[in-house]
């Protein structure tokens, strides 16, 4: 679905960002933590930079960075 979401909407759509966000969760779920922190990484990035440090996408996917890593969401 990613590749699909990337090829037809770009890499910078939301419904894009979301899927990827979605994915990294998935990726923890099933155990792949450095898979999770690494794509979310590029989420968090990525609604930084369409969305802004304020959306509240850009906070969700802040906060599951965070608690991924162990890190409180101050230390970002």
């Amino acid at each position: 679905v990613l590749d699909e979401r990337e090829r037809i909407l770009g890499p910078h759509h939301p419904d894009t960002l979301t899927t990827r966000h979605n994915l990294a969760h998935s990726y923890r779920q099933a155990g792949r933590t450095d898979d999770a922190i690494g794509l979310e990484e590029r989420v968090v990035g990525e609604l930084r930079e369409v969305l802004g440090v304020d959306h509240p996408w850009t906070i969700e996917a802040m906060e599951a960075l965070a608690d991924w890593r162990g890190e409180s969401l101050d230390g970002m």
